[in-house]
């Protein structure tokens, strides 16, 4: 019933490499400044893990969401920029803009994370591996909760699920099935 497939274990490598590039990304953020190129890196590979993903199963849902998800994530990084380069020049308004833009940061994060359920809940509907959805589910609540910031921690352990999902993805996936109905008609 599962079998390995070379499309699945590039699927993988892609998306175990995307995760790794994005948590040091994060970890070395407040350190270098090239971090953005190696989150951006991440993001593509994910991208690319996911459109392998979505064209082996013939579904492609998956690649449609992290599509949207990424689209909204940039606009929101443009916007954010847009108010927070001029706060830094203008001494009256410039808290009330930072603040405007952090919330437009949070605002496009839940937004960008609620496509990215979507699409990981329907990777493991299609896969069978259920770490992907449990790691998607893991992330949207502990975004909402990063007020309280308890949701650091849940985002972190569903970015550990997903990680495990797509170290599993090759082995425990699901065969594509064929269509039957075709051969019939």
């Amino acid at each position: 019933m599962f079998a390995s497939d070379d499309k699945l274990m590039k699927a993988r490598d892609y998306g175990l490499l995307g995760m790794a590039l994005n948590v040091i990304g994060t970890i070395i953020s407040p350190l270098i400044h090239v971090s953005f190129i190696l989150n951006i890196a991440g993001i593509l590979l994910i991208v690319f893990s996911i459109k392998i993903i979505s064209d082996y199963y013939g579904n492609k849902n998956p690649f449609r969401y992290t599509v949207v998800s990424f689209i909204i994530s940039i606009i929101g990084y443009l916007i954010s920029i847009s108010f927070i380069l001029p706060a830094s020049f203008a001494s009256r308004f410039g808290i009330l803009s930072i603040l405007f833009a952090a919330g437009l940061i949070i605002l496009t994060l839940f937004l960008a994370s609620i496509f990215l359920y979507f699409a990981y809940d329907d990777i493991s509907g299609l896969t069978g591996i259920h770490e992907f959805h449990s790691g998607a589910i893991l992330i949207l609540i502990g975004l909402i909760l990063t007020v309280i910031l308890i949701g650091f921690l849940l985002m972190l352990i569903g970015l550990v699920f997903i990680f495990i999902g797509y170290n599993r993805l090759p082995y425990s996936a699901k065969t594509k099935s064929i269509d039957t109905n075709f051969y019939n008609n």
